[in-house]
């Protein structure tokens, strides 16, 4: 019988988290769980309205670890999209910068010095 806490729930040593689609992309919650892949390994499945995230544990890791490192993971879930958000709308600026700094520089060196 899977244990359900108000955010996850586990079974089997397994704990399973639901994202909906419309919050997070796959993609951010990837690059949250690279962060956490020495405590854990974990498996995504794509649903018709939420990601299915799943986080394996070792046998000996305690459940305060294991929910430590959850509540952990949705932080960074939320911090990989608000970087990507803010790539995203800052992305205009950031390339009208390097294309000004590049113009005023020779990137080839052509051997005349």
């Amino acid at each position: 019988m899977p244990h359900s806490k108000s955010s996850y729930t586990t079974e089997n040593g397994n704990y399973y988290l639901k994202f909906q689609i419309g919050v997070f992309s796959l993609d951010t919650l990837k690059r949250a769980a690279l962060k956490f892949t020495s405590y854990c390994s974990f498996d995504f499945h794509i649903g018709n309205e939420s990601i299915d995230v799943t986080l394996c544990f070792g046998p000996t890791t305690s459940e305060e670890i294991c929910e430590k490192t959850i509540g952990d993971y949705k932080s960074e879930a939320l911090d990989q999209d608000l970087r990507s958000r803010i790539a995203a709308e800052t992305e205009g600026y950031r390339n009208l910068i390097l294309a000004n700094v590049f113009s005023k520089t020779s990137i080839v060196n052509t051997g005349h010095d």
